[in-house]
């Protein structure tokens, strides 16, 4: 049994077979860049209009019907089809039902790659985000139970055995050293996808009408990248704790002397 055309089909006379279907399909993974994929598409639909390459009033269908997607899916209303394969066609082929012929006009000037490479950057950027926000709230509870702990004494191991006597809090701390440099890893690869994702061109790609004055693709700049660039630049503080010196615990101390250790 094979189903019905295919939004990529073009020359291709018949359907796709079940098998290829349920091999491809990617829509129970990916529907989760939903709010992703249509960012960075309102803010493409956007460019196209500010650069004269599609009107002004198709860039406005083109927002009203994928904010209208938007408000669907949040909804639980919208149905998603594993026929479409992603949530980029499943957004496209429901923005086409919506809003007719304009919504085709989406894609001039991107190509798929460019779109999956955006929703990916943008999903990231929220999820190290996040995942940095609960490396500190876990590196506090470690300096708190290293300040409750000052004369707890526990024996160090060195391969699997004991060693020389160990406070527990510095035991604890050392935990802390390990999670800080995760945060840092973490914060410096979010910064350098954001710079990737505004310098990225795929090769050969159109470039129709990007003028010289744009230094970045405008559709990235409103997808909010350029204000991660200035914050980047800012001084590293996060959620009130102050990481000067690579040391996060209040104020400007280092977790050792925070926690009543003084090394």
């Amino acid at each position: 049994m094979v189903r019905g055309r295919k939004l990529w089909g073009g020359r291709f006379a018949g359907g796709t077979a079940d098998s290829v279907e349920a091999f491809t399909a990617s829509i129970d993974v990916d529907s989760r860049l939903y709010r992703h994929d249509i960012a960075g598409s309102i803010a493409h639909a956007k460019m196209l209009a500010r650069q004269r390459i599609i009107s002004a009033r198709d860039a406005a269908k083109i927002v009203r019907g994928l904010k209208s997607i938007e408000r669907e899916i949040d909804r639980g209303k919208f149905v998603f089809s594993s026929a479409d394969e992603d949530i980029h066609m499943n957004i496209e082929r429901r923005l086409g039902e919506k809003i007719g012929v304009a919504g085709r006009k989406l894609h001039t000037a991107r190509s798929r790659n460019d779109q999956v490479a955006l929703d990916m950057r943008l999903f990231l950027r929220e999820e190290v985000a996040l995942i940095i926000e609960t490396l500190q709230i876990l590196q506090r509870e470690l300096t708190g139970a290293a300040r409750k702990n000052l004369e707890v004494i526990m024996p160090g191991y060195t391969h699997l055995q004991r060693a020389q006597p160990v406070r527990f809090a510095h035991h604890l701390l050392a935990y802390y050293e390990m999670f800080e440099r995760d945060r840092e890893r973490l914060s410096r690869r979010s910064r350098s996808h954001q710079r990737a994702a505004a310098r990225r061109r795929r090769l050969g790609r159109n470039q129709l009408s990007y003028r010289s004055k744009l230094r970045r693709p405008a559709a990235q700049l409103s997808a909010g990248f350029e204000k991660q660039y200035r914050r980047g630049e800012r001084s590293r503080l996060y959620s009130g704790v102050c990481f000067s010196g690579g040391h996060s615990v209040c104020a400007s101390e280092s977790p050792c002397r925070g926690a009543g250790l003084v090394v």
